[in-house]
Order: structure tokens, then C-alpha cells, then sequence
């Protein structure tokens, strides 16, 4: 019934690392359709004047690639498996390649539409705490693998375990967009956007190569050209106006997991990319500015409208990776005792959680084997910051949530464990 059992310092103002991901999801969750996905789909641009109704093979017909926000794509077909790979470029480019073989079109161009999000897409502090770009990519309107550089099938990591963190690809819809143009080559469309530059001459362009230079540089032409042909890919991406007129025509898509899913996979690991579009996503939904600060404008306002107490509640982004954050335990606290109501909308904010022991960030953190099973939890870690939420079931019957926010405490690990500790006790009350 939210009332108040026990509280120490609960309206001291801190931050709350990764915590702070439960307030976006949240109003995320009562705001977005949760069962609903996002679509990746190619459209057919119209014909230019004077073509005939079917085109032949000589002809050169544009394609656009259109991204609707899902930064999960895989790069191989549909994997109904996984959160990450759900939807698969393979499987959209036979989809497009069997549209346009009807049409008996066989030569394409290919741009990609990333005008989702605009032209903001990170926000302003966060590669304070991120330097080296291993935490977060700038939110886009599609990507592989969450954008980040890695080969799964090389690795042999499952797409949903987020066991290690490359760096993140600091161009997300082009590498999509040159994924593609390969794949729909694999398919027999031949992909016109390969410039006539070969490597050398990208290299030295704009140099005063002599002749001599030259014919050294093209001595080995033959195998330089072959791997060139993937350099000189040149895929065209609009990230801020949109590509797709009235007369284009949807010839393929892929759709993601629906949204509950991708907010469980969010939660569970982490997942700064995916708060910060979660925010974005919710902005977009409630008219507010198309950028960082607008999804921090749209899930303060939401949290407002359900009468949680923001009362010092500073956001400097959606996920907790940025500096400067602050908020109350108290705050962290209701919105946990909002999220396990009865039809209280936010079934998916609650049901997305870590359970400590089983599954994601808190899979290590079970401190008391009588507890597993009993705690839904979002970890939060920075250098300086530990802290955690929840919801737990008791042993005796009911359910209560809780809200621990240390900053600089001198042992950082001991503030850790003792963490782990209280939560384990809890479901004995």
C-alpha cells in the first residue's frame, strides 16, 4: 500500500547510476504500446518520368532503407529466439529480393532513412563517464547488434548475454546500410552504389602522388580492387530528413521482439542504448522535443502524472550512464510500489527486472539461497556509486519494494556486499 516501514536519509539527494533506468521504464511502459515492435522495412522509390510500368533488368530503381527504431537487427534470418537478432537482415533482404524479381527489376540504388531521431543523438555528458565508447551508442534508428562491434558468430556468444563490451560502431545506419546492399547482392540484385575510386586512389586523395607512386601503389591492383569492392560501398543515410515520399511503396520489413521484450532485455543487462531510445521513443510518443533533453522532459512529466514525488529529481539523461544525475530514494521507492500495482500499467517496467541469482546484472549478486526466486531487482553501478531497487516477494505473504542509493562510500566493494546482504533478508520479513 506504499506505506513506509523503514528509511534512512530517504529525500538525501544522490545519484543513482543505472537505477535511474526503472524511471524511464516506467513511464516507457504506460506511455508506449508495450506489445507493438519496430519495423525495418525497404521501400521502392517511384519511377522517374518516362519509365514503363515494369522496369526492365537495365534499369536502375531506388531503394530505401527505413529504420524504426529497432538497434537489435541481426545479421543472419529472423532468430525467434533471441531479444537481439529477432528481427534478421537476411530474411529482409530475400523479402526484398523476391519483390523485386517479380517486378523483374535487377539493378538498384540504396539510401537509408535514419531521419528517426533527428539530429541529436547522444546526450551532452554522457562519454563523460563513457570515454572510450564501450557503454552506450548514439541512439539510432537501426542498428546491428545494439551497435556494437563484435561478431557474434565468431564468438560464439549468445545474442542476449552481454558478456563482454566492444566498442560501440560510432556509425550504426551506415554499417546496417553496407550489411544490406551485401546481403541483397548475395540475393542476385546488383547494388549500383560502388564508387570508381579503387582503395588506393581513397587513399590518396587529394595527395601529389607521382606516376612512380602510382604504378607502385596498383602493383598488387588486382586483389587490392576485389577488397576495395567493399570499401567503396557508398550508401547515402539521411539522419535528419525523411527519405520515404507518399508514393513510395513498402515492398519488405522485419519487425523486432515487441517493445515488452526489448524493455526486459534493457533492463536485465543494463542497457544504456536502449533506456536512452526507450526515452526517445517516449518523447516522440508525447510531442516533446526530438532529443535527449526531450525524453528526459517526457519521462519527468510522466512520472508527474502519476503523482510520483520528483521533488529534486535532476536527470541528465534517461539510462544513469551520464554524470550529474540526482535524485531521492524516496523517489526510486514509489515508483516501484507504482510498477507492482494491479493493472497499474506497468506490468512490463516490474516484470523486466534482474533476478539476483538467476538472471542478468544481479545474476551474481544472490547473497542467501532461501531468497532466490523472491527478488526482482535493477542494479546500479558506477565508479563512485553503488545502488539498488526492487520489488520482493515475502515468505510470509505480500510484497514490499525498496530503494539503497550509496555514493562515495569509503569501501565501495563492503557497500556492495552489504547490499547483497539486506536484499537477501528481506523476503523473511
Amino acid at each position: 500500500n506504499g506505506r513506509v516501514v523503514a528509511s534512512h536519509e530517504p529525500n538525501a539527494l544522490r545519484e543513482p547510476a543505472s537505477t535511474l533506468k526503472t524511471l524511464t521504464a516506467s513511464v516507457a511502459s504506460r506511455t508506449l504500446d508495450m506489445g507493438s515492435t519496430l519495423d525495418t522495412q525497404v521501400f521502392l522509390l517511384p519511377k522517374t518520368g518516362g519509365e514503363p510500368e515494369r522496369a526492365s533488368s537495365a534499369n536502375t530503381r531506388k531503394l530505401v532503407l527505413r529504420g524504426n527504431g529497432d538497434m537489435l537487427l541481426g545479421v543472419g534470418e529472423n532468430d525467434w529466439n533471441h531479444v537481439n537478432g529477432r528481427a534478421g537482415l537476411t530474411t529482409l533482404a530475400r523479402r526484398t529480393a523476391n519483390a523485386l524479381k517479380l517486378e523483374n527489376i535487377r539493378t538498384v540504388s540504396l539510401a537509408v532513412d535514419d531521419s528517426l531521431f533527428g539530429a541529436k543523438r547522444a546526450p551532452d555528458l554522457i562519454y563523460e563517464t563513457d570515454v572510450e565508447r564501450r557503454f552506450y551508442a548514439q541512439t539510432s534508428s537501426l542498428a546491428i547488434d545494439d551497435a556494437r562491434q563484435r561478431d557474434l558468430s565468431v564468438q560464439g556468444v549468445d545474442a542476449d548475454a552481454m558478456t563482454d563490451f566492444p566498442l560501440s560502431d560510432p556509425h550504426p545506419a551506415l554499417s546496417v546500410g553496407r550489411v544490406f546492399a551485401k546481403l541483397l547482392s548475395k540475393q542476385g540484385i546488383v547494388i549500383s552504389n560502388y564508387s570508381n575510386k579503387t582503395a588506393s586512389d581513397e587513399k590518396n586523395s587529394g595527395s601529389d602522388s607521382s606516376a612512380d607512386d602510382s604504378s607502385e601503389n596498383n602493383k598488387d591492383s588486382e586483389n587490392e580492387n576485389k577488397s576495395a569492392q567493399s570499401e567503396n560501398l557508398v550508401i547515402p543515410v539521411s539522419e535528419t530528413k525523411s527519405l520515404i515520399s507518399s508514393n513510395s511503396r513498402l515492398i519488405a520489413q522485419v519487425s523486432s521482439a515487441p517493445l515488452n521484450e526489448i524493455m526486459a532485455y534493457t533492463l536485465r543487462i543494463s542497457d544504456n542504448t536502449l533506456a536512452e531510445e526507450f526515452g526517445r521513443l517516449t518523447a516522440l510518443a508525447t510531442h516533446k522535443s526530438n532529443s535527449p533533453e526531450g525524453a528526459v522532459q517526457a519521462v519527468k512529466e510522466g512520472l508527474r502524472k502519476l503523482n510520483i514525488d520528483i521533488r529534486g529529481l535532476h536527470m541528465s539523461d534517461c539510462s544513469g550512464l551520464s554524470p550529474r544525475s540526482r535524485l531521492r530514494a524516496t523517489t526510486l521507492a514509489q515508483v516501484q510500489v507504482l510498477n507492482i500495482k494491479a493493472d497499474s500499467g506497468g506490468a512490463a517496467a516490474a516484470e523486466g527486472l534482474s533476478l539476483p541469482g538467476l538472471v542478468g546484472t544481479a545474476r551474481k549478486r544472490l547473497a542467501d539461497e532461501y531468497s532466490a526466486g523472491m527478488l526482482r531487482v535493477k542494479t546500479g553501478s558506477l565508479s563512485e556509486v553503488t545502488s539498488m531497487v526492487g520489488n520482493v516477494s515475502r515468505k510470509s505473504g505480500g510484497v514490499l519494494t525498496f530503494a539503497v542509493v550509496a555514493n562515495q562510500p569509503a569501501d565501495i566493494w563492503g557497500a556492495f556486499v552489504a547490499i547483497n546482504k539486506f536484499m537477501a533478508e528481506l523476503p523473511k520479513l
